[in-house]
């Protein structure tokens, strides 16, 4: 397969859209994230961290998805996560330390850690969530802010695993 968001019948494909929900919650993607970068925000975090994980659970109202990715984009987990947390581990080291205080953070760099996805559901399915948490636990200088939209995550996806790791609300 070329890509993981070119598989044939699940992305784009308008006569999902009965069965969306069901998709969402029943079908996992692993892929391979190959671009690697950490956008400036500036709003709620310094850097938009690149992603470990794509899509989610959920069908909110508000969700992009429908719009940018068709009618269904479940849960894709990247399984490059060394590649990622290496690159970040090396973005935070070329900031040096913050020169000013500013909104996100008055010392720390922020880097928001879950953009494209639900880090509480993702933590059911991978240990990309962990891998993450343990990134931003070494030396001061750096935060992670994970975000995550379902309250019950293990409700959502039917499942009881019991590791999955608390995560803040945005």
């Amino acid at each position: 397969m070329l890509s993981h968001q070119a598989i044939p019948g699940l992305h784009g494909n308008a006569g999902l859209v009965e069965d969306w929900v069901r998709t969402k919650q029943t079908t996992l993607v692993l892929g391979e994230k190959k671009s690697l970068a950490a956008r400036p925000n500036g709003r709620s975090a310094d850097f938009i961290a690149p992603s470990t994980s794509n899509g989610c659970a959920m069908a909110c109202a508000y969700c992009y998805v429908p719009r940018r990715k068709g009618y269904a984009n479940p849960i894709t987990v990247f399984v490059n996560t060394e590649k990622i947390t290496g690159y970040l581990r090396r973005h935070v080291a070329r900031q040096g330390p913050k020169p000013a205080p500013n909104q996100c953070d008055p010392t720390d760099w922020v880097y928001d850690l879950g953009e494209n996805g639900d880090c509480s559901v993702d933590a059911l399915v991978s240990d990309n969530v962990r891998d993450l948490v343990d990134t931003f636990a070494e030396p001061a200088g750096r935060q992670g802010e994970l975000r995550h939209q379902v309250r019950e995550p293990r409700a959502c996806l039917g499942t009881t695993r019991a590791a999955a790791p608390a995560c803040a609300s945005p």
